[in-house]
């Protein structure tokens, strides 16, 4: 596979884990709001069975979460020896946030005090350092 390849499917990765993160916060919200429902609530109000579809969609999105991070982990192998061979400056630490670190693009942004559009151009110029070696992995 190539490092275009690689870098575009961690791209995918990445953005479908940051989603499964805020579902996660918004189900551990939701299990949270039902469960303080709970206790004040009179019996027979339906309460519980919010509480158990709130847990059982926190235990399936965290088992999906792991195995983005599975596969993420992978390509972190492949990549992260190219990274490190980029010269030293701000393209190698933009690379290391988002495709070793798994940051958001926003937080690597706030991290290297860019704009996120900023980011996101440093950060293509970036990749296409890396993948014009062309090499594969």
């Amino acid at each position: 596979m190539k490092v275009a390849d690689v870098l575009e499917e961690m791209r995918s990765l990445l953005h479908t884990r940051g989603d499964l993160l805020r579902r996660i916060e918004r189900a551990k919200a939701e299990a949270t709001a039902c469960g303080a429902l709970l206790t004040e609530a009179p019996r027979g109000t339906g309460t519980q069975s919010r509480v158990e579809r709130a847990g059982l969609e926190l235990a399936d999105l965290t088992r999906e979460l792991a195995q983005v991070e599975e596969e993420l982990t992978v390509y972190r192998r492949k990549v992260a020896p190219l990274i490190e061979r980029m010269p030293v400056g701000t393209a190698r630490v933009l690379m290391r946030l988002r495709y070793v670190d798994w940051n958001s693009v926003a937080e690597v942004a706030d991290r290297a005090g860019y704009s996120r559009q900023n980011a996101y151009r440093a950060l293509r110029s970036a990749e296409n350092g890396v993948a014009s070696g062309d090499a594969t992995t």
